[in-house]
């Protein structure tokens, strides 16, 4: 096991998860419009949501999943799957956006994507997204096969916290940000994130759509 191996692992692991991260999707959207609500605790909840997933993931990849998911059928109804839960997702914010309110806990008025815990949101809001799985099917899969032949089980696990710290160190500041500046958004401005927010996973649901379709995914 070489430790100066490890460390270049761990340091492009957490380099390629925080570039992952900055692009705005589901996690995001989740982290944004619960922090708002509920304050900056929600960033590193959410993370610890979409960690298990990840986590099952990369035990996935390592039993052999990566085989599973190159098959072209697999990902097409992922795609599908995925995409038509996005374009739910987006059309039940817009929905949600005509009501919602700033300063107010969850209740059963507001989107599905705000009624559960940020755990369970973590969890959710990464097992629908298309691009989850094409990612760790990828890149992460590149990570998980290196850090086997560096150190095994050892280098798996180096480099799945390094992606972590990763995605907790981004959504943290996320949501600090968000949940600090949240007393001073109207409830107009909050409706009007959402209604962004909403469009965005519509447009993102539909993206993947396409691709399952036309075999690009």
């Amino acid at each position: 096991m070489g430790l100066e191996e490890l460390g270049l692992l761990s340091a492009a692991a957490f380099i390629v998860g925080l570039s992952g991260a900055l692009m705005p999707g589901t996690v995001f959207i989740a982290v944004v419009l619960h922090a708002a609500k509920k304050g900056w605790r929600v960033g590193p909840l959410t993370v610890v949501g979409h960690a298990i997933l990840e986590t099952a993931m990369g035990i996935a990849l390592v039993l052999g999943l990566s085989t599973v998911m190159g098959i072209q059928i697999v990902r097409t109804v992922i795609g599908l799957l995925g995409g038509a839960f996005l374009v739910w997702m987006g059309l039940d914010l817009l929905r949600a956006s005509r009501h919602s309110k700033i300063l107010t806990e969850s209740s059963i008025q507001d989107a599905a994507l705000l009624s559960s815990s940020p755990v369970v949101t973590g969890v959710v809001t990464s097992s629908v997204n298309p691009y989850f799985y094409v990612w760790w099917a990828t890149v992460g899969n590149v990570f998980i096969m290196k850090g086997l032949e560096i150190a095994g089980l050892v280098g798996v696990a180096v480099f799945l916290f390094s992606h972590w710290m990763s995605d907790l160190s981004w959504y943290t500041l996320v949501s600090w940000s968000v949940g600090k500046s949240r007393k001073h958004v109207s409830d107009r401005t909050y409706r009007t994130i959402m209604r962004i927010c909403g469009l965005f996973l519509l447009g993102l649901g539909l993206v993947f759509i396409h691709g399952a379709v036309s075999g690009t995914i």
